[in-house]
């Protein structure tokens, strides 16, 4: 890493706390203060400082990743709607109530036809059970003949 690049403080601060951390972790080892082991623990401390900035440059770049990933979302979330994609909209709402309407034809429909298909025992219990509730308009003449759109 280069030494014009800034750092956020919350990196440097953690940093600079590994760091330290790593120096006391190896100041405080058996033999630290012997010649003979101080060549390794300066070779051990070279290699945790390169370490610490190959850390700090991954940090770094997911850092710049996320701040941009954050602005697109507030740019697309400020933009507004395309017009390219409000016909196809339109269209996709406009295929929707058609096949509502279609839906609800069959199931006027599948109703006659099984209004038809009662027997007389069951069409009096239904007309018995009714309890004030209105009824189904499909219900009350079932020998009307069954009518469909043509297909959406």
């Amino acid at each position: 890493m280069n030494s014009g690049t800034r750092r956020p403080p919350a990196t440097r601060s953690a940093l600079v706390l590994l760091l330290v951390a790593a120096a006391a972790f190896y100041a405080g080892r058996p033999g630290g203060s012997t010649g003979e082991a101080a060549a390794p623990a300066a070779q051990d401390l070279i290699r945790v400082e390169s370490r610490l900035t190959q850390l700090e440059q991954r940090l770094y770049v997911i850092e710049s990743s996320i701040r941009g990933l954050e602005q697109q979302a507030r740019v697309s979330a400020g933009a507004p709607r395309t017009a390219a994609r409000d016909p196809e909209v339109g269209l996709l709402r406009s295929d929707v109530d058609a096949l509502r309407l279609r839906l609800a034809e069959v199931e006027c429909n599948l109703a006659k036809v099984d209004e038809r298909t009662l027997s007389p025992a069951a069409k009096e219990a239904r007309r018995k059970g009714d309890d004030g509730a209105p009824a189904d308009p499909c219900r009350l003449n079932p020998e009307a003949p069954l009518r469909m759109s043509a297909r959406p």
